[in-house]
């Protein structure tokens, strides 16, 4: 059951890259409640460097966007007070207001940001669970992923230091040369072809079926998926437990939930004609 949170600290970590396109919706869906349920809001904007915390907030994309965002927060004595108080870390990129469905949105991050951070008894992961299956269940040894655009880590400062989103090779410099041949080919392939769909609702929204990705696109987003199905591992490595948002909920919730999820498939399969269609339907863009 959902409970009120305790008084511990809860701060909020917004990512972006650029801000134009995103700061009218960002603004829409981050005011009010959530933000007045923060004590704390750090934007971190990784198409600026040196960041603040990080020379290259862009190395690892919205990764290394969160870890900038995480680092500011432990740098401050302030926020780092009562150390061993659980705390909340509530983490969303620019893709919440552009790619999911408002409804969705708001409802995950209102629920986000109420979470009891003395209920679970050990440093958390708390995000939206989705399964994989076949090959792709590989990267994530059978835990599943959480889904990246809107997550929660509560824990100590002590267990948020621990926490590293990524490694050392696994930034865009260096992935594609020293981390991708060493992952399962099976696994590479499946990544590939959600990248690279045949069908006009499968895959990736900005892809378009029959046309190859630039091979730039391609190394960063099998980078960004590869961090997402492995975030769980990872931070079972230091001692979080990844807890599905949905147990939290009362039954009514619940359904509400999937309901919304549903909804944000639609959305999403908008998103995938609205970039295709003029293809299929043999229209040049500009």
């Amino acid at each position: 059951m959902t409970k009120n949170r305790t008084d511990s600290p809860v701060a909020l970590v917004v990512v972006e890259y650029g801000h134009s396109r995103t700061d009218a919706e960002l603004a829409r869906l981050l005011r009010g409640r959530l933000v007045s349920a923060c004590q704390r809001v750090e934007r971190v904007r990784t198409d600026i460097t040196p960041g603040r915390c990080l020379a290259t907030p862009n190395e690892a994309f919205e990764f290394s966007g969160y870890q900038e965002g995480l680092l500011r927060l432990l740098a401050d004595p302030a926020w780092t007070t009562e150390p061993s108080t659980p705390k909340t870390v509530i983490f969303v990129n620019d893709t919440i207001a552009t790619s999911h469905a408002r409804t969705l949105s708001s409802f995950v991050v209102g629920k986000l940001s109420t979470l009891d951070s003395g209920r679970f008894g050990a440093p958390a992961l708390v995000g939206l669970s989705t399964r994989l299956r076949g090959p792709i269940a590989s990267a994530s040894e059978g835990m599943g992923y959480a889904s990246t655009y809107a997550f929660a880590l509560v824990g100590s400062v002590e267990d948020l230091r621990r926490v590293r989103f990524y490694g050392a090779d696994e930034v865009s410099s260096r992935f594609a040369d020293v981390v991708l041949p060493t992952l399962p080919p099976d696994y590479v392939e499946s990544v590939r072809a959600w990248l690279e769909p045949v069908h006009p609702l499968m895959g990736w929204h900005n892809a378009v079926p029959g046309r190859e990705l630039d091979p730039l696109t391609l190394s960063r987003k099998q980078l960004a998926i590869y961090l997402e199905h492995t975030m769980p591992r990872r931070l079972r490595e230091v001692g979080f437990q990844f807890i599905d948002l949905g147990q939290l909920l009362t039954p009514p919730q619940r359904l509400r939930l999937a309901v919304l999820r549903r909804i944000d498939r639609m959305v999403i399969n908008m998103l995938k004609l609205r970039t295709r269609l003029p293809t299929m339907l043999g229209i040049s863009r500009p």
